[in-house]
């Protein structure tokens, strides 16, 4: 099954290193917004997104 994660990690990299332990799980591919491959993810079984989750307001993207 391919397995894309789109992830956001602005602060102290736990976002980075949560998407980084799924993906070794799952075999899948870390990227940032930025570096997302429309073709990619739509030849993607699973399309997972991580992203900040404070009271702080939400992340820039």
């Amino acid at each position: 099954m391919k397995t894309v994660i789109v992830c956001v990690s602005v602060s102290h990299g736990n976002t980075r290193r949560v998407a980084d332990t799924m993906a070794s799980v799952l075999g899948a591919k870390v990227v940032a917004p930025e570096e997302v491959d429309l073709g990619e993810l739509a030849g993607a079984d699973v399309v997972g997104f991580g992203s900040v989750s404070s009271t702080a307001g939400s992340t820039p993207v």
